[in-house]
């Protein structure tokens, strides 16, 4: 052997230690493999035919330079849609191991060889392909919202809309670790007031600004002026309703989603299908954020085309949420806010009043102005002394003459034109009504309102007129319709077939994310025997593989995820009988026979955790 041989060999260690540097090491070599049974593959197969942005994806992939791509457009879209539903992370190294698992007749279907290895570079290749596709102006009509929704449509392609939305955001935390002590929850200052908190800015109109006395985290700013405060760039403070030990500050985003819902009240009960959505960073502004999910429904909501929003979108300015909805033809049905809710002056010279966004003749009676609206926790008597008086009051209101103009202008009657509904001095034809309809206080021959037919346009309290006055039982009826969004929002935390992801993985764009725990609710409880296997039975991990032993580990409930760690994962837990009280209470949706079944206990693991040590505490106190 040469010296040069030997000094290099010497240097850099003998030849066979460094050919074994060049081969991977077996226990480095990922064997997770995720079985897909066949219906699964062929309602992924179904969803990618009817899918608009197939020939979009398709074109994106065969239009390259270089060798032939082996990872198709169908097996990237399969690939995609098995994932969440095996109940997996939407990671792409799990991406890669469900296309492990298919089988050699599901890879033909898709235009995969069955000898070629699918790796996590292949994966990334195609997913970072797709995005500077989106991002392209030679797609103009394709950008990652498109593709969202297209893939979401065709999941519905047999699902008629009833024809009414309802329209509400959840809170998704990021998965990046904030990393400042007092972070500054600066939202969009268009929106409802921050709660009293030591994190809230004190002037919501100007969060940034310097005061004395108020301290501004060292971190840096986006471009929509926002602090950052994590290593997801596309992350934002925000507020939200805290629930089950949450913060009521969150860093992450603000998923907007629209389902449908029971076309009048009384009827359903309906498919709570997620039928768009909307992905924003925390704390923007509601209108602005929340108008793409609606727009992109176009025109296939049919009549009676009704749209029930949280009370935060109409809190916003009206030319950001109100009117455009409007001019898009839907009737909006909303709760007031607090601050909303009062009388306001109507227009000079009309002698009318504007009260809860309802207009009033101004000889509505002095005790009908201020009412309670009617609420849950009142008892029936109470509930029907407020009806009686929403019913007097609404004998003076106007109601509409006529549909909606182009322009946005509508007629309103008053109350003493015919069909009159209060008798009144200066209307003749109105006193002609039997003495059971109510008459007015206007003195003859003094101008008043009853009588009067007005014009109103969308700028005039466009985010408080509703088709009833609010506060009344029909109101209540129409605007609670819109649990079915909370339903869409519940679901078990730890549950792994819950943990599913509906929306394509993050582009970069914050307009595609993973959304855990959004998928179809129903109103009643869903039949088990619908449900299909457990998921312990859809997703067969190979050899050398832990399996997915904790898929909720990023949970939307801090700022900070937290793992159990392996000794609390493999730990061996008693049983708890099945007629357990502490059980059935914490859980009732554990069903009594799986728990005297331990295999079937996997899939309840995490929250099963959570019972035992008080199980056991309130057991040795006996």
């Amino acid at each position: 052997m040469s010296a040069k041989k030997r000094g290099r060999t010497g240097e850099h260690g003998s030849a066979s230690d460094v050919g074994e540097r060049r081969v991977r090491r077996l226990h480095e070599v990922s064997t997770a493999v995720h079985r897909t049974e066949p219906w699964q593959f062929d309602r992924v197969i179904a969803v990618i035919e009817h899918c608009a942005a197939r020939d979009f994806v398709r074109e994106v992939f065969e239009h390259h330079r270089g060798a032939k791509r082996v990872f198709t457009a169908d097996a990237f879209l399969a690939a995609y849609l098995l994932t969440p539903m095996l109940g997996l992370p939407m990671h792409q190294t799990k991406v890669a191991e469900v296309v492990r698992g298919w089988s050699n007749s599901q890879r033909r279907e898709v235009g995969l060889p069955s000898h070629v290895d699918i790796s996590y570079k292949s994966v990334n290749d195609a997913l970072r392909r797709l995005m500077t596709a989106c991002r392209s102006p030679r797609h103009s009509e394709w950008d990652e919202r498109a593709v969202a929704q297209a893939l979401l449509d065709a999941t519905l392609w047999n699902h008629l809309p009833t024809g009414a939305v309802a329209l509400d955001s959840t809170d998704i935390s990021t998965w990046a670790r904030v990393r400042h002590r007092k972070p500054l929850v600066d939202t969009d200052p268009d929106s409802p007031p921050p709660p009293d908190h030591p994190l809230a800015p004190p002037d919501p109109t100007h969060p940034h600004a310097r005061r004395r006395g108020h301290h501004l985290p060292d971190a840096s700013v986006g471009a929509d002026g926002r602090y950052i405060y994590t290593i997801d760039i596309d992350a934002r403070m925000g507020w939200r309703s805290s629930e089950f030990e949450e913060t009521i500050f969150f860093c992450g985003y603000d998923l907007h989603v629209i389902t449908d819902i029971p076309s009048g009240p009384g009827r359903g009960p309906v498919v709570h299908v997620a039928r768009s959505m909307n992905l924003s960073p925390a704390g923007s502004h509601k209108g602005i954020s929340g108008l793409p999910a609606v727009q992109v429904l176009g025109d296939r909501i049919g009549k009676p085309r009704q749209l029930i929003a949280d009370r935060a979108y109409n809190f916003v300015t009206n030319d950001k949420f109100a009117i455009p909805v409007w001019r898009l033809g839907y009737t909006t049905i909303y709760d007031l806010h607090p601050n909303q809710r009062g009388t306001h002056p109507g227009r000079d010279g009309t002698h009318t009043i504007w009260i809860d966004g309802t207009l009033y003749s101004a000889s509505l009676p002095a005790g009908l102005e201020d009412l309670d609206p009617i609420d849950v926790d009142m008892k029936d008597e109470v509930r029907a002394r407020t009806e009686r008086r929403h019913q007097a009051r609404q004998a003076y209101a106007f109601v509409p003459h006529g549909a909606r103009q182009p322009d946005g202008a509508r007629r309103y009657r008053g109350p003493a034109v015919p069909p009159a509904r209060v008798r009144c001095p200066n209307n003749p034809t109105s006193m002609r009504a039997p003495h059971s309809v109510p008459t007015t206080s206007c003195t003859p021959g003094t101008e008043c309102g009853c009588g009067r037919t007005l014009t109103l346009n969308d700028t005039d309290y466009p985010d408080m007129r509703m088709p009833f006055q609010h506060g009344t039982l029909a109101w209540e009826a129409s605007c609670h319709r819109r649990v079915g969004i909370e339903s869409v929002f519940d679901r078990p935390e730890a549950e792994p077939d819950d943990n599913a992801s509906w929306v394509l993985p993050r582009l970069r764009n914050p307009s595609l994310h993973p959304a855990r725990g959004v998928r179809p609710r129903c109103v009643e409880p869903a039949d088990p025997a619908r449900r299909g296997r457990p998921p312990a039975e859809r997703s067969t991990v190979g050899a050398g593989s832990s399996g997915n032993r904790n898929p909720s580990a990023h949970r939307a409930g801090g700022l900070a995820s937290i793992e159990p760690t392996r000794a609390t994962r493999n730990r061996r837990l008693p049983l708890v009988p099945a007629d357990s009280y502490p059980a059935r209470h914490r859980n009732p949706q554990i069903p009594v026979a799986d728990l005297d079944h331990p295999p079937k206990m996997t899939n309840y693991r995490a929250r099963v955790r959570q019972i035992y040590c008080s199980y056991h505490v309130e057991r040795a106190a006996r």
